[in-house]
Parts: C-alpha cells; structure tokens; sequence
C-alpha cells in the first residue's frame, strides 16, 4: 500500500465519519452502539494518519538521501507504536511500502497494546484468564531480548496456540 493509497482510504474514512455524524448528530443522546462505531472510526483515521504522516516523512528523507529501503506496513506500526506513547493504535492492513524501520527494544510491552488487543488477547490466547495474561506480560517485558523467543515458546505450548494463527501472530509480533 503506498502512501496515495492510504491518502484516499483515510479521505474515505472522513466522509464516512461525517454522514454518520449527520445521522447522529441530531439526537439528544447518542446510542452506545452508536457511539461505539463512530469511535472506532474515528480510531482508525487516528491510526491511519500517523502511518501517513510517518511514510511520508520517510518518503521525503528516501528522497534526500536517494536510498530505497522496503519494510513491512506491520514494521511501520510497530515503530510508531515504540515511538509514541499510546495504548490504542491499532494496525493497519498488511503491505509493503517503502520505509525506514528502526527496531530499538521496547522497555513496557503493555503500552504497545491497547485495550481491544488486551482483551483479544486475553480471550483467545489465554482462555479469557486476564491474570494469566498479566503475568505473561510481565514476564516478557522484565525478559531480555535474546530469551522472548524461550518465553513465547513456553506460552504456546503452555496454551497450545496455532502458531499460524493471526491473533498468535500479532501477540508475537507485538511482544517481540
């Protein structure tokens, strides 16, 4: 996905928070459902502005430096999560683009994931015990790089995760 795409995907994204705000906009109060749809909209142009404002701002130092470098949309993401301090970025689709990927350790995996990741998480990977999940969590980020691998191993056999799995997959790659 370059970075025009993801331009008319995120002016898309605004025309269609706009006629859902018109069709709510007049009521007193807002469903939850409602205001559960629009939020996540709204989180998903939030998302996918950061991710072009940072591909952009790759693109003009590419330009400057005259160097192609091609990452992974899932790399990009998991930069801007490592610099940013948020909890709910959620990921955009996969697809190569051209960018620069600085994979620095992160030092507090739980901000990396936000809430709806959390629960997904909790859920699927960890039977829905969110004490588990914790002290997963906790064992990773307090883990040294070199020995994540040993611990994700030990979750999965301790959980009997598909490793093809995309929720598997995304936990790892957060983590990671």
């Amino acid at each position: 996905m370059t970075r025009k795409e993801l331009g008319k995907e995120i002016e898309v994204l605004i025309r269609t928070i706009k006629i859902h705000y018109d069709t709510i906009g007049e009521e007193i109060r807002i469903p939850g459902i409602e205001l559960e749809l629009i939020t996540s909209k709204i989180r998903k142009l939030y998302e996918k502005s950061i991710v072009y404002n940072y591909l952009y701002s790759l693109e003009e130092e590419q330009l400057r430096n005259h160097k192609k470098l091609s990452v992974n949309i899932d790399e990009a993401n998991l930069v801007l999560r490592k610099r940013i301090d948020i909890d709910n970025v959620p990921s955009v689709e996969t697809d190569t683009v051209s960018v620069e990927s600085q994979n620095k350790p992160v030092k507090n995996i739980k901000s990396l994931i936000g809430i709806n990741d959390r629960f997904l998480f909790t859920k699927e990977l960890f039977g829905g015990n969110a004490i588990e999940y914790n002290e997963a969590i906790e064992k990773l980020s307090a883990t040294n790089p070199s020995e994540i691998r040993n611990c994700l191993e030990d979750l999965q056999l301790k959980y009997k995760w598909n490793k093809e799995s995309e929720t598997v997959n995304n936990f790892v790659l957060l983590v990671s």
